[in-house]
């Protein structure tokens, strides 16, 4: 396994690597699962998670590495178990030239909590409340090739495909807001006349890749 957070650094995926070296030449795999075992959040526990699992095909010293998708499952955050890819596709590739094997990553895209608090931006002189409020905001890598069901949309498919032509002229997709909601704000306007509004696009309720 090569380390890598998932959590608020980027990128977010882990790597890991399998030895299939003692299987008998001539054999064939039916079938292979990756679990992985996911504890519930308390914290985020209406967040939802889009775990997706990459072999990595090939690697590049002057670019991202190629991937082949091999599965995605779609959580919510506060759920607990075993969480299992199919990765049957890979072992497959890796009896027949063991010197392909490359490792597999594993993508992790979600809405992180991000509150907002008036006063640490000095706002607290006009609004009246709330005092804060939970934006959140989307984190995530987005590695081609993008599912459905990462909510991608057909810009980020195509600017996916030319970063993977041209890395170092294009960037990839960003893990970016899919849908938003508005949150009521008690304020002084202009003229010291107390308002309410309703202000739109103030709290991210979906991520996707853009």
């Amino acid at each position: 396994e090569r380390d890598r957070t998932l959590g608020h650094q980027e990128p977010h995926w882990k790597e890991f690597h399998f030895d299939l070296t003692q299987i008998p030449t001539g054999e064939a795999v039916t079938a292979a699962e990756f679990r992985i075992y996911k504890e519930s959040s308390t914290r985020l526990l209406n967040s939802t998670l889009h775990v997706s699992m990459f072999e990595v095909v090939q690697e590049h010293s002057n670019r991202e590495s190629d991937l082949l998708f091999l599965d995605l499952q779609t959580l919510q955050a506060g759920d607990e178990g075993w969480l299992v890819l199919d990765i049957t596709a890979a072992g497959d590739h890796w009896l027949l030239n063991h010197n392909k094997d490359l490792g597999l990553r594993l993508y992790v895209c979600r809405r992180h909590e991000l509150y907002v608090s008036f006063q640490d931006i000095g706002w607290l002189d006009w609004v009246i409340a709330p005092q804060g409020y939970s934006a959140y905001n989307c984190e995530g890598e987005c590695a081609f090739p993008l599912d459905s069901c990462m909510n991608a949309t057909n810009h980020a498919i195509l600017q996916s495909l030319v970063h993977l032509m041209k890395p170092d002229a294009v960037p990839k997709a960003c893990c970016a807001p899919t849908k938003l909601s508005a949150t009521s704000v008690l304020y002084y306007d202009s003229s010291n006349n107390v308002i309410l509004r309703k202000h739109r696009n103030m709290v991210v309720k979906a991520c996707g890749c853009h």
